[in-house]
């Protein structure tokens, strides 16, 4: 590497840590990490480390859909609290920080792998500019972050058919949040073929059948951890909500942009990159029916993998960049 591509990565790698202290403390400390949330985040964390429904049940606090499975982060945060005697709040609001500066890190070295520098920092730029919207309009989601982390390693590894190195992300994943149990429908859609489906298909079957049964078994292991929804309320309230709102609905602010470009760069995407365009849909009508769609902060695998097609649909509109801003690399690499 030469000393002026290690001067590159060091101030890139120090304004991402600069944006992620921006958004954490300073649009964090007026939402989640706000005093007025104070206590109920330390409640719901009570209440999912020794599984016990909070006062009122789950619901009465918004956590109406297997709250107290999604352990692994309310638990690490339990143990460091124990081991060290920093408060919860505190640490969550480190693990945050941490994996934020590490999503945009990873987003930019997976980008980079098939657009030029300018384009990866370019999406990584429209990422950070959203990621505002994922303080809003909730109050205790301490996972959400990590799994973004977890999914981009994932969505990479599938990428690269590395599929051990995606089935330990994957693991990991669906401990952190049980949505991770859709991703080994991205690793056979994206890399099968008419010559290999069998293959892929054996593979994701394999990785998939372990992680339902992960997850059904913290599901009956942790008693009383589902209740039961209306879904057909549920997608009449979301969708009146993005009628009422428009332009200014959330979602829309956030993955507007990324979905037309990535329509636009649809033609001139390869397999992996229109697989990702329909697993986003296919992710996007699941997350309509099951959760509160306004809440940006549970989409934000979305952009991931509508960032390679968007970026081929910018191509489209700004032109093919210059062969000296091409970094010529092997389409499956993976280096982690």
């Amino acid at each position: 590497m030469s000393a002026s591509a290690w001067v590159r990565g060091s101030l890139l790698v120090l304004l991402m840590g600069i944006v992620s202290i921006v958004e954490v403390t300073f649009v964090g400390d007026t939402t989640i990490y706000s005093l007025k949330a104070a206590n109920i985040r330390e409640e719901l964390h009570e209440s999912v480390v020794h599984n016990k429904p909070p006062a009122g049940g789950w619901a009465a606090h918004g956590a109406n859909d297997a709250m107290n499975i999604r352990i692994a982060i309310p638990y690490l945060v339990e143990f460091l609290h124990e081991e060290t005697g920093i408060r919860v709040l505190q640490l969550y609001k480190g693990i945050d920080l941490i994996c934020i500066w590490l999503a945009l890190i990873i987003f930019f070295a997976y980008l980079s792998e098939q657009f030029t520098s300018w384009e990866s920092a370019l999406a990584c730029l429209y990422f950070a500019a959203i990621l505002p919207l994922t303080f809003a309009l909730h109050a205790y989601h301490p996972y959400d972050r990590a799994s973004l982390v977890a999914w981009l390693l994932a969505i990479w590894c599938a990428r690269a058919r590395h599929f051990w190195k995606f089935s330990a992300v994957a693991l990991v994943a669906v401990l952190i949040k049980y949505d991770a149990i859709v991703l080994p429908g991205l690793y056979f859609l994206g890399n099968a073929t008419p010559q290999t489906w069998r293959k892929y298909l054996s593979q994701s079957f394999a990785i998939g059948i372990i992680l339902l049964t992960i997850f059904l078994g913290l599901f009956w292991l942790l008693t009383g951890s589902y209740v039961r929804e209306d879904y057909m309320d549920q997608i009449l309230r979301n969708f009146k909500m993005m009628i009422g709102t428009a332009i200014f609905y959330p979602p829309t602010l956030a993955f507007g942009l990324p979905v037309v470009l990535a329509i636009l760069g649809y033609k001139s995407s390869d397999q992996f990159m229109r697989a990702s365009i329909w697993f986003a849909g296919m992710i996007a009508v699941i997350l309509i029916v099951a959760v509160n769609f306004e809440e940006v902060r549970c989409e934000q695998m979305l952009i991931p993998l509508l960032a390679p097609a968007a970026l081929c649909g910018l191509r489209r509109i700004l032109g093919e960049p210059g062969a000296s801003q091409r970094q010529p690399r092997p389409a499956n690499t993976l280096q982690i």
